[in-house]
């Protein structure tokens, strides 16, 4: 399998298996359609994490993989979430972006030896399944950073370990909500 592409697009309702070895460039996941009223799910084997040593747009359909990225994060208007993690770990100053809408990222993990993680230019917002900072600077936005969307069980909504933590005057709002009538607990 090659790795360091210029640009991969994986289609909607796969399990990506890789060998430790394989990198990416950048990385699209996109579903342009759901089968019977479901989003498809992109979801790695165990134990496996998707690494791109560019970008990553979450263009729609939910995230169960874990991904990491040296390069910046795009969530477009139809990103779904998603129970996996997207970590941030360049070494390099690296940006998130999202799209105007309400769309959700699932959660993100910001463990970077040097850099900070900011929002990119006109970020205002960001919302996420989760957010955990074990290593490095993150920068929220100016306007609302929203932790939590559909619970699929009680988990962990946010961490701050390590690195700094920059409100940016901005509000962090804890929104986790059940996807069932089973009540779960958010633990912050």
């Amino acid at each position: 399998f090659p790795t360091r592409r210029s640009s991969d697009l994986f289609p909607s309702h796969d399990t990506m298996d890789l060998q430790p070895s394989t990198q990416f460039n950048h990385i699209e996941f996109s579903s342009a359609y759901t089968t019977c009223g479901v989003n498809h799910i992109f979801t790695s084997a165990s134990g496996t994490t998707i690494r791109a040593a560019g970008n990553i747009t979450h263009t729609d359909g939910l995230l169960n993989a874990n991904v990491s990225l040296e390069g910046n994060l795009s969530i477009t208007a139809n990103a779904d979430g998603g129970t996996g993690t997207i970590t941030f770990t360049g070494a390099a100053a690296q940006t998130y972006a999202q799209a105007g809408a309400a769309p959700r990222a699932c959660k993100i993990i910001i463990n970077k030896t040097a850099g900070a993680v900011t929002p990119a230019s006109g970020t205002t917002e960001l919302h996420v399944q989760g957010f955990s900072q074990t290593a490095g600077d993150f920068t929220a936005p100016t306007g609302n950073f929203k932790i939590g969307g559909a619970l699929y069980g009680s988990q962990t909504i946010f961490t701050h370990a390590a690195g700094t933590f920059n409100h940016n005057n901005g509000t962090v709002v804890f929104d986790a909500n059940a996807t069932s009538c089973t009540q779960y607990t958010p633990i912050v």
